[in-house]
């Protein structure tokens, strides 16, 4: 998503260099013609006029915003806000597949070297950074150590697929733990892989139509009494 976001950020700026120094040039050429502008030109016009009286205050908002975003609401709210972008189509299956990948990796590279189950668990919820999995790992631990198996405490947890149960489930009894687990991370891996590919096919596509409106727009408006000034003139 890099470069799609890359994408973003130069049209972004572009814009705002062409609302805040070029349109105001052109603004003060129509101004010694005595016509009415196209109403789409002195909207746009009046718009970048607003941009160069409040950009410092919009600016401080964005900063305060963030800070309080980042200090106080993610702190606060970051299992809230989790539990929501989890639910969002493709995000939220592209966190969840992360998170598993992450997850089972930990997991089967810890029962490769001999270390025990719990150990793992604890490791691999140190590996990722959603509370949501950190808070699930924790039960599952609990679970665990009150005699319960692996694949019984996973099959209650809302975040682990039924897949997950039952390949666990087929590993614990055949004693292949750590080849199911490796099973498990590989397809989450693969699954990842693939939302993410079509996520950014269908994202840039998107973005450049949403940019070509918004720098095409801009171009309009500037031009747009040229079209016409002929009409102006008189």
């Amino acid at each position: 998503m890099r470069y799609p976001l890359f994408l973003l950020l130069i049209a972004m700026m572009a814009s705002l260099v062409m609302l805040l120094f070029v349109l105001p040039k052109f603004s003060d050429i129509y101004q010694n013609f005595d016509a009415e502008l196209p109403a789409f030109t002195q909207g746009v016009i009046d718009f970048s006029s607003y941009l160069q009286q409040s950009w410092l205050i919009w600016c401080i908002v964005f900063f305060i915003s963030y800070f309080c975003y980042q200090r106080y609401l993610k702190v606060r709210y970051r299992r809230k806000i989790e539990m929501i972008v989890i639910k969002f189509p493709f995000i939220g299956k592209i966190i969840q597949t992360t998170c598993l990948t992450q997850i089972f990796q930990t997991i089967g590279i810890t029962q490769k070297a001999g270390i025990p189950l719990l150990t793992g668990l604890t490791a691999a919820a140190n590996t990722t950074n959603y509370f949501l999995y950190r808070d699930s790992i924790s039960q599952i631990i609990v679970g665990i150590e009150q005699g319960l198996s692996f694949s019984h405490v996973l099959h209650g947890q809302r975040y682990f697929p039924n897949l997950c149960s039952q390949l666990i489930h087929v590993g614990e009894e055949s004693g292949t733990l750590d080849l199911m687990l490796d099973k498990l991370a590989t397809y989450y891996q693969e699954q990842n892989q693939t939302l993410t590919d079509n996520l950014s096919q269908a994202f840039e596509p998107l973005l450049m139509l949403v940019l070509s409106l918004i720098i095409g727009s801009l171009i309009v408006a500037m031009y747009l009494p040229i079209f016409q000034m002929g009409d102006v003139i008189h």
